[in-house]
């Protein structure tokens, strides 16, 4: 019989889209090993990460405000592992859970939050066991660490072409400039904006559900920056590997840039993004 999982994550405009992002990568790794994956979230991830319409797996939509009620509805024969990565929910949901979710795994980033779960994957450089204690039941497993991380193949892939690129040292022409899947603060038209006079390249890489394409081709026209825009791209790691230096948020793709060996200007666009970015 096909083991069953749900993910529950969402993406927007606000929040942009690491969860999502990072729980495809997990989500298609076990679909590699014979599972059936389906992702339940709320209106406005899939506009907002396109790539997630685009997988094999299916996409349940949580319009209501009792969201465990909800999926064990949904799945009242139960279901083999749900997967929770969302700071708006804590033990109190997966406590309501456990009736039907054989097991419960959490993706987090910020000790201090109470969870009732089985297993419990921090990827960030800096995180440690002694700051979920207390926090988590005694029989959690912890993955904690970038060794964790959850990267997608292509990056793993590409590392001993980018670390070989990396060590021809040589000024920087072509800079990266990817802020996530929506920018919430905006930042990409200062970056094209600052990068005039100087002798670069941008790539710019925007989120499928971003209005922000035609006017920053108009600012680097007027600038005389040399920009290419790349809308919702599906090979980061490519993109990543032909960049000599990139500008970018401290969210879950640090993890990608550290892989590649690409010198990056970290940009906190969350609150959460902090600890991680000073680590």
């Amino acid at each position: 019989m096909t083991p069953i999982a749900v993910i529950r994550a969402d993406a927007s405009q606000k929040i942009g889209g690491g969860h999502i992002y990072r729980c495809l990568t997990l989500a298609n790794a076990l679909a590699d090993a014979g599972w059936y994956c389906v992702f339940a979230c709320r209106a406005g991830t899939v506009e907002t990460v396109s790539a997630l319409a685009r997988s094999r797996h299916s996409i349940l939509d949580l319009d209501t405000a009792d969201e465990s009620a909800r999926l064990r509805e949904r799945y009242p024969g139960g279901i083999d592992l749900l997967v929770v990565d969302h700071y708006g929910l804590n033990a109190r949901f997966e406590t309501a859970c456990h009736a039907w979710a054989r097991q419960i795994m959490v993706l987090d980033d910020v000790p201090g939050r109470r969870h009732d779960c089985d297993i419990l994957l921090d990827q960030n450089l800096g995180a440690d066991e002694e700051s979920y204690r207390g926090y988590v039941p005694d029989h959690c497993r912890l993955l904690v660490g970038p060794r964790y991380a959850l990267l997608r193949p292509q990056f793993a892939m590409g590392r001993r072409n980018a670390v070989t690129k990396r060590a021809a040292r040589g000024p920087a022409r072509r800079l990266l400039v990817s802020l996530g899947a929506s920018d919430p603060l905006n930042i990409t038209p200062a970056i094209v904006s600052a990068a005039a006079g100087l002798q670069l390249e941008l790539d710019v890489v925007l989120g499928a559900s971003s209005n922000q394409g035609d006017a920053i081709l108009k600012m680097a026209f007027q600038l005389g920056v040399d920009v290419r825009i790349y809308i919702d791209v599906a090979d980061m790691a490519a993109l990543m590997i032909s960049a000599d230096m990139a500008v970018g948020a401290g969210g879950a793709t640090s993890w990608e840039r550290c892989c590649l060996g690409l010198p990056t200007l970290l940009v906190v666009t969350a609150d959460n993004q902090t600890v991680v970015a000073q680590h």
